[in-house]
């Protein structure tokens, strides 16, 4: 039995969840703030969701981590492909989701009065109200650092938040053209791709009450189908051949060139950071990525850490096996990844604990 520490409020926390509920593994999520700020947060480090701990005391923190465990220790139903290369487009989809198209879903929740309004409420349903020595038992407290970011995201003024609501509307359309009651983003059961996908929407648009949520019950009645599937991900089915569609490819042909020109941006700034660093050193420095977005230039703060998410989609390309190159070749000069991967990235990191350190 494992405990899932992540509020519903919580962007990264539907991953895990979902992963939780398809692969049918028992869990429990706790409402307990005051237990993950006096064990929990000390162990890990500082405060972050989700927080995975086993029955035996061990702590598993990124979602990332949490699911390479999860699919390692509990191989029933799989939720990463068998296929390389599908395996590759997820790494794509899931570096897109947790690195960039969470800025979307800060501008939804932030940026729109009534989803501002509502989640606020929810910050002090699960964080509590009032606690003057410590800002995360303060819903008002937490909320007002939430919305401290904005301007790191590039999401204070009205450029930035236009191209961001346009990303956010295109992309929508064409993936509810690629999802539905009984469609996955590889076909007829869920992987990894859906779970990262069921993150992207859920808690901020989908359950946030403004207007992405209208967006999206409104305009996009098969996305919103699969994402009430994705919550009761431990019902869908298990079987069934996994493939490309060419719906999902037009998906992928629209974030692929978005998120890879993003992966190029960021790895660039943090090349020098570690070719400075000693090997074993701990990587949390920060880095002002810019890519072009509608004609745009658009900046947003991140960390190394982004760049370490880059990495794992440059080692799923390297780990296809010969047979499987060319297709994904072609598949990435197709939706926009084959210069990043084509070009090489001579300093690396590693994960070791709960921090990120340069790969010796």
């Amino acid at each position: 039995m494992y405990t899932h520490y992540g509020p519903m409020v919580s962007y990264y926390s539907a991953k895990t969840r979902a992963c939780l509920g398809y692969k049918r593994i028992p869990f429990v999520e706790v409402y307990e703030p005051a237990t993950y700020r006096e064990r929990i947060a000390p162990a890990v480090g500082r405060t972050v969701f989700p927080v995975l701990e086993s029955d035996r005391g061990e702590i598993l923190q990124d979602t990332t981590v949490i699911v390479d465990a999860l699919e390692e220790r509990h191989p029933e139903r799989p939720v990463f492909p068998e296929d390389p290369v599908l395996m590759l487009v997820t790494r794509i989809v899931e570096f897109f989701v947790d690195e960039l198209w969470v800025v979307t879903a800060m501008h939804t929740r932030w940026n729109d009065p009534d989803a501002r309004g509502f989640v606020i409420a929810e910050f002090n349903r699960f964080f509590g109200q009032g606690d003057g020595d410590d800002i995360w038992a303060d819903g008002d407290a937490v909320a007002e650092r939430m919305q401290s970011y904005l301007p790191a995201l590039g999401l204070d003024k009205e450029p930035g938040q236009r191209a961001i609501q346009r990303l956010f509307e295109e992309a929508t359309e064409l993936l509810d053209r690629a999802v539905g009651p009984r469609q996955f983003a590889f076909g007829p059961h869920p992987s990894l791709a859906d779970c990262c996908l069921y993150a992207a929407y859920y808690p901020h648009q989908y359950r946030d009450h403004g207007s992405a949520q209208a967006h999206l019950k409104t305009r996009a009645a098969n996305l919103s189908y699969f994402l009430d599937n994705m919550h009761a991900a431990y019902g869908m089915p298990a079987d069934g051949e996994l493939g490309l569609t060419e719906p999902f490819l037009a998906y992928l042909r629209y974030i692929g060139p978005v998120g890879a020109a993003y992966a190029t941006s960021v790895e660039q700034l943090a090349q020098p950071v570690l070719a400075a660093a000693a090997p074993g050193e701990e990587m949390d420095q920060g880095l002002t990525p810019e890519i072009e977005l509608f004609g745009e230039p658009y900046r947003r703060f991140c960390t190394t850490f982004s760049a370490w998410k880059a990495q794992r989609v440059r080692e799923a390309y390297e780990c296809l096996p010969g047979e499987d190159r060319g297709r994904g070749d072609a598949l990435m000069a197709d939706i926009g990844w084959e210069e990043f991967l084509g070009s090489s990235a001579d300093a690396r990191m590693e994960r070791v604990g709960f921090a990120l350190c340069r790969t010796g």
